[in-house]
Protein backbone atom coordinates (compact mmCIF):
# COMPACT_ATOMS: atom_id res chain seq x y z
CA UNK A 1 0.00 0.00 0.00
CA UNK A 2 1.54 3.75 -0.86
CA UNK A 3 0.00 6.77 1.64
CA UNK A 4 -2.10 8.72 -0.20
CA UNK A 5 -0.12 11.90 1.11
CA UNK A 6 3.20 11.28 0.60
CA UNK A 7 3.73 8.34 -1.37
CA UNK A 8 5.74 6.49 0.82
CA UNK A 9 4.80 2.62 0.89
CA UNK A 10 3.00 1.65 3.99
CA UNK A 11 2.45 -1.94 5.98
CA UNK A 12 -0.79 -3.49 5.44
CA UNK A 13 -2.81 -3.51 8.74
CA UNK A 14 -1.33 0.36 9.73
CA UNK A 15 -3.94 3.28 9.74
CA UNK A 16 -1.55 5.65 9.86
CA UNK A 17 1.36 6.74 7.81
CA UNK A 18 4.79 6.70 9.45
CA UNK A 19 6.14 9.05 7.44
CA UNK A 20 3.66 11.62 7.11
CA UNK A 21 1.31 11.04 10.10
CA UNK A 22 -1.35 10.82 7.59
CA UNK A 23 -4.65 8.45 8.10
CA UNK A 24 -4.51 5.74 5.68
CA UNK A 25 -7.25 3.45 7.31
CA UNK A 26 -10.16 4.25 4.26
CA UNK A 27 -8.03 2.25 1.52
CA UNK A 28 -10.90 2.70 -1.29
CA UNK A 29 -10.56 6.31 -1.55
CA UNK A 30 -7.05 6.99 -2.38
CA UNK A 31 -6.12 9.26 -4.80
CA UNK A 32 -6.16 7.94 -8.86
CA UNK A 33 -2.47 9.80 -8.62
CA UNK A 34 0.34 9.57 -5.70
CA UNK A 35 2.99 11.76 -5.44
CA UNK A 36 6.21 9.39 -6.18
CA UNK A 37 9.61 10.35 -5.25
CA UNK A 38 13.00 9.17 -7.18
CA UNK A 39 16.15 10.76 -5.76
CA UNK A 40 14.85 14.66 -5.32
CA UNK A 41 12.74 14.58 -8.14
CA UNK A 42 9.17 14.46 -8.10
CA UNK A 43 6.01 12.80 -10.08
CA UNK A 44 3.23 10.64 -9.90
CA UNK A 45 2.27 6.59 -9.47
CA UNK A 46 -0.77 4.77 -9.67
CA UNK A 47 -1.52 2.67 -6.45
CA UNK A 48 -0.20 -0.56 -8.20
CA UNK A 49 3.06 1.99 -8.10
CA UNK A 50 3.24 1.97 -11.77
CA UNK A 51 4.57 5.20 -12.94
CA UNK A 52 2.13 7.38 -14.62
CA UNK A 53 3.70 10.77 -14.75
CA UNK A 54 7.61 10.97 -14.80
CA UNK A 55 9.80 12.28 -11.85
CA UNK A 56 10.86 15.86 -13.45
CA UNK A 57 9.16 18.12 -10.49
CA UNK A 58 11.20 19.36 -7.74
CA UNK A 59 7.51 19.40 -5.29
CA UNK A 60 4.27 17.23 -6.66
CA UNK A 61 1.16 17.22 -3.68
CA UNK A 62 -1.78 15.07 -3.88
CA UNK A 63 -4.25 15.11 -6.66
CA UNK A 64 -7.60 16.26 -6.08
CA UNK A 65 -10.35 16.68 -8.52
CA UNK A 66 -8.08 15.99 -11.41
CA UNK A 67 -4.93 18.11 -10.68
CA UNK A 68 -2.18 18.10 -8.40
CA UNK A 69 -0.05 21.01 -7.27
CA UNK A 70 3.91 21.21 -8.78
CA UNK A 71 6.89 23.05 -7.78
CA UNK A 72 9.37 23.36 -10.86
CA UNK A 73 13.46 23.77 -10.24
CA UNK A 74 13.06 27.56 -10.44
CA UNK A 75 10.21 27.25 -7.52
CA UNK A 76 7.72 28.45 -9.80
CA UNK A 77 4.44 26.44 -8.94
CA UNK A 78 1.90 24.97 -11.70
CA UNK A 79 -0.18 22.36 -11.76
CA UNK A 80 -1.00 18.80 -13.61
CA UNK A 81 -3.70 17.12 -14.85
CA UNK A 82 -3.76 13.28 -14.75
CA UNK A 83 -2.38 13.03 -18.69
CA UNK A 84 -0.06 14.94 -17.94
CA UNK A 85 -1.16 18.52 -19.23
CA UNK A 86 1.09 21.11 -17.23
CA UNK A 87 -0.46 24.37 -16.19
CA UNK A 88 1.89 27.29 -14.98
CA UNK A 89 0.78 30.16 -13.23
CA UNK A 90 1.89 33.75 -14.59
Amino acid sequence: MICPNCGKEISDGLTLCPACGAEVSDRKKAPPLIPYRKGKKWGFCDSGKKMVLPTVFDGAYPHSEGIAQVRSGDGELGYIDSKGTQYWED
